[in-house]
């Protein structure tokens, strides 16, 4: 009887050596969770571009400038964020009925090397925090000041700045934490508390 189990040894080498080669070839490097990584780069972009006209640019600005609080040193990163809405507040409507400025987006990491995708997370903010009660109260109630109309263009465009401002700095704060996880997050922001009393 003749063995086939030795005919079959050569064949069978050469096959799982093809295919050993060939995943030296095509795999990459999956990003780890323990890897130290820094922010080179961020995409913002947003379906209706009327809506998020200038807001863009102002939150781009805030991630990279929160995201180097973060260090500069290991592997690259870019954060590629898609908004799916971007809201802002009509004063007059918040006095009758009530009203929020506020942001939604998905958020992905990706390696600008390889082009993979880390992770990816949605992020949802409003205005809260950074705005004072108090600033907000008064230029809402300069509105209702009967010298004139322009008092209420006024107020709507501070309103506007004031909001995307602290709509970009809530946003990035968010999504760098869940970039980095809690712990790096929590330890950026004691470091930055530790250096604002410093002051």
């Amino acid at each position: 009887m003749k063995n086939t189990k030795s005919h079959h040894l050569p064949r069978l080498a050469a096959l799982l050596g093809a295919l050993l080669l060939g995943a030296c070839a095509t795999t990459t490097r999956a990003p780890s969770a323990n890897e130290q990584t820094h922010v080179a780069a961020v995409e913002v972009s947003h379906p209706d571009r009327a809506s998020a006209a200038g807001f863009a640019d102002t939150l781009r600005e805030a991630v990279l400038r929160e995201g180097a609080l973060y260090g500069n040193a290991g592997r690259p990163i870019t954060l590629r964020i898609a908004l799916t809405r971007v809201h802002f507040k009509n004063p007059v409507q918040t006095l009758v009925m009530g009203d929020n400025n506020y942001v939604y987006g998905q958020v992905a990491v990706i390696d600008p090397v390889t082009g993979q995708q880390s992770s990816a997370f949605t992020v949802k903010v409003d205005d809260r925090r950074g705005v004072t009660a108090g600033s907000v109260a008064m230029k809402v109630l300069g509105m209702a000041d009967p010298v004139g109309v322009m008092n209420v263009v006024n107020t709507v465009t501070i309103n506007r700045s004031t909001a995307a401002a602290a709509m970009s700095e809530n946003f990035a704060t968010a999504a760098l934490r869940k970039t980095y996880g809690d712990v790096r997050a929590n330890a950026v922001a004691a470091e930055r508390k530790a250096q604002a009393k410093a002051h």
